[in-house]
């Protein structure tokens, strides 16, 4: 039986570049959409091929790979709690800001937020957000 995916769910995650594991940053990550999901894809991704020879096999796709994070990280944090400014060392209060994207309008991450995060950790999390996405373990036995 699959179950479908629970758009308004989020998860805790703790990094595991993350140095301090009695006061770690916990990161809530959600799941993206299978619809929004496919869109940062198409996105990312570029394919060529040869327009004097379409049936050439040899066609070839290039994905974003950072680019692919960011937008997956940008679309799929939801908050955290002890993540620490890098000047004031004070605790990041987290924010959104409103989008319109790919027809709909979205309360996405706010950049100020996104450009702070380091690049390690921002691959990470995205990583965490596409298995959120997925099936699970258990649905993809069956």
């Amino acid at each position: 039986m699959i179950t479908g995916i629970n758009i308004a769910e989020t998860k805790d995650y703790i990094s595991k570049y993350d140095p301090d594991k009695e006061k770690a940053t916990i990161w809530k990550i959600g799941i993206l959409d299978s619809i929004l999901k496919s869109k940062i894809q198409n996105v990312v991704t570029t394919y060529e091929a040869d327009p004097s020879n379409p049936r050439n096999v040899k066609a070839k796709a290039t994905i974003n790979v950072k680019e692919q994070a960011l937008e997956i990280v940008r679309f799929g944090l939801k908050g955290f709690e002890n993540f620490i400014h890098p000047q004031t060392k004070e605790p990041i209060k987290f924010d959104t800001i409103s989008i319109s994207r790919f027809g709909k309008n979205y309360n996405v991450v706010s950049d100020r937020i996104l450009e702070i995060i380091p690049s390690e950790v921002l691959g990470e999390l995205a990583e965490e957000i596409g298995k959120e996405s997925g099936l699970t373990e258990e649905e993809t036995k069956n």
